[in-house]
């Protein structure tokens, strides 16, 4: 099967012809019609999650993808031959840019009917992140909630989850989303020039970071919390993923700064990392099918242009989610 692999951190990905993997007793092989390119997979590849996680080169990429179930192992039971499904891959075992995948049983779902394939690749990851950040921060219905950054392919589909589960909504973003946004159910919706520091909220969920998260724990109410995407981790979190003493200790300094702002105006800061859940997936996929929502698609290339997309996607040129089709 055709692959792309990364031999050096930094370096283009190589295609390669490589053998269909086996699968274990508690595995299912997966024939990929899709695989979602990410942010995540340019960090993977410039050696930015080391710390976090750190990859043995060489290493197929891609963390999102659909396709059909070719073989299952014999301790799979709520899965058969020839189900759609779909995926965030395990952060130990990624590698969706590749023809065949085998996966354990309980990072898939079955992929919602009325989602085309293509559609249902750019679906899972930002899903995922979205539902575990609620999770997180424990929100509920008739919650405030500002989602910064929402105009990504993220922003969309956690715009749309929120109107789905209650919550009164404030987000921002380029000026050529608000519309979208607010026919989403955005409550009021900021562009670059607007000042959204007036309003107050019960949470945020941070996807720009920066001094953007800063500015945000101006809006949260007291006893507010904020999860950020993107801001830095902390020993929070460095326990949740079990690193080592070591980087528990480096984590709590890097997010000293963070946590003391939060403390300043009496809230939480929380910083999250989408993890492989069927659970999840599946309790997503329900919503979905109530909702009928359509991810916007962007670019298709194919395997043999996987630089291309992945150069593409860091110079954000397009909207859409961008893609690899087998």
């Amino acid at each position: 099967m055709k692959a792309a692999v990364l031999n050096n951190f930094k370096s283009d990905l190589e295609i390669k012809e490589i053998d269909i993997p086996k699968i274990t007793d508690d595995e299912v092989l997966v024939k990929i019609s899709y695989a979602a390119v990410n942010p995540l997979d340019n960090l993977i590849k410039d050696g930015a999650l080391n710390l976090i996680t750190p990859y043995k080169l060489p290493q197929i990429l891609g963390n999102e993808m659909v396709g059909f179930i070719t073989s299952i192992g014999k301790n799979v039971k709520d899965f058969k031959v020839g189900d759609r499904v779909f995926a965030r891959l395990s952060i130990d075992k990624i590698g969706a840019f590749a023809e065949f995948i085998s996966i354990n049983h309980t990072h898939i779902a079955k992929v919602p009917t009325y989602l085309s394939d293509a559609e249902a690749a750019c679906i899972p990851l930002a899903a995922l992140t979205f539902l575990q950040a609620i999770k997180l921060i424990n929100a509920k219905s008739g919650n405030s909630i500002f989602i910064s950054g929402a105009s990504g392919s993220f922003g969309m589909i956690a715009l749309a989850l929120a109107k789905q589960m209650g919550f009164k909504i404030y987000a921002n973003g380029n000026e050529n989303f608000k519309q979208t946004a607010l026919e989403l159910g955005v409550c009021e919706y900021f562009t670059k020039n607007d000042d959204y520091t007036k309003i107050k909220v019960d949470f945020v969920i941070d996807s720009i970071g920066g001094d953007e998260t800063f500015k945000q724990f101006k809006i949260l109410n007291k006893g507010g919390k904020l999860v950020s995407l993107k801001a830095m981790p902390d020993m929070k979190f460095a326990k949740s993923f079990n690193l080592s003493k070591l980087k528990q200790i480096l984590f709590y300094f890097a997010g000293l700064k963070l946590n003391n702002a939060a403390k300043k105006v009496g809230c939480e800061y929380h910083f999250m990392f989408v993890r492989e859940s069927s659970k999840n997936l599946q309790e997503l996929s329900k919503i979905l099918e109530e909702i009928k929502f359509h991810p916007l698609v962007g670019e298709i290339f194919s395997i043999d242009d996987i630089n291309k997309a992945l150069k593409s996607l860091k110079n954000n040129n397009k909207k859409g989610k961008v893609l690899i089709k087998f």
